[in-house]
């Protein structure tokens, strides 16, 4: 057998219950011991994947509570295994997974709890790039800065949720016991914007016509004609510089 195959073997065997087949294949000689030292792995792989997903969902883990996190943390783990090497990429399923159980629970913001801190922990870990400052906004002219083809930096994520998502966490974060009677649940239909900063991701809610102008530039390059022309309708011309002034300062764009 080739060293790939016996590498796949192993993971198959290591992420799974069913080990049998592999320890019969490669220690016919050994059996209840050998599958003793052989669940170390499994457990030591299952612990690394559970702890990932706690340090990626911290708020959640405290919502419900260590032991209720890890036991369904480890469920998930069983059906969702790592596709790519780098572990901070994994985690995104668990967001639909957190909401299924929230909804089972009749606790339906639980998803949007785990949604904003996959938000924030795609920011921190996006790739980085060269973005438009301030200084580069003065130094276009109006012909030029109209015809400026941009989009949004690949750090930036952008979130819409039905819940005080960002209330919930924050008394979350704060108290070393949670229980819903601790805050309050309303509907609030909130649009968020993250953004990398020099030391940690910044995050600040915005209205509908900006999260939607955020979000066209998220999805496509376009010009700044047509960032205007979403904003044609606004009686007040200020609001169309004050989104051009969240773009600069907070570096949200690059150049195309």
């Amino acid at each position: 057998m080739s060293l790939n195959n016996l590498q796949k073997s192993f993971k198959d065997a290591a992420t799974s219950q069913n080990t049998k087949q592999f320890l019969e294949t490669y220690l016919p000689y050994e059996t209840e011991e050998a599958q003793e030292r052989f669940a170390i792995y499994q457990n030591n792989i299952m612990a690394t994947l559970a702890g990932v997903l706690a340090s990626t969902f911290p708020a959640c883990e405290k919502l419900v509570g260590e032991d209720f996190f890890r036991h369904k943390a480890y469920k998930f783990i069983e059906n969702n295994l790592p596709q790519q090497a780098p572990l901070f990429k994994y985690g995104e399923g668990f967001i639909g997974y957190f909401d299924a159980i929230g909804r089972e629970n009749n606790y339906a913001y639980w998803g949007e709890v785990a949604a904003y801190e996959w938000a924030q922990h795609g920011c921190y870990y996006g790739i980085d790039a060269e973005t438009l400052s301030p200084q580069d906004l003065a130094s276009f002219d109006e012909t030029s800065f109209g015809k400026l083809v941009v989009k949004l930096a690949p750090a930036v994520q952008l979130l819409k949720t039905s819940y005080n998502i960002q209330n919930i966490i924050d008394v979350v974060t704060e108290k070393s016991c949670v229980n819903e009677e601790g805050f309050q649940i309303t509907k609030t239909h909130d649009h968020y914007l993250f953004y990398p900063t020099e030391i940690k991701v910044g995050v600040n809610k915005v209205d509908k016509l900006f999260f939607k102008a955020l979000q066209t530039l998220q999805d496509t390059p376009c010009s700044f004609e047509t960032l205007a022309a979403m904003f044609a309708g606004q009686e007040d011309e200020a609001v169309f510089a004050s989104f051009i002034t969240v773009l600069f300062d907070k570096k949200l764009l690059i150049r195309m």
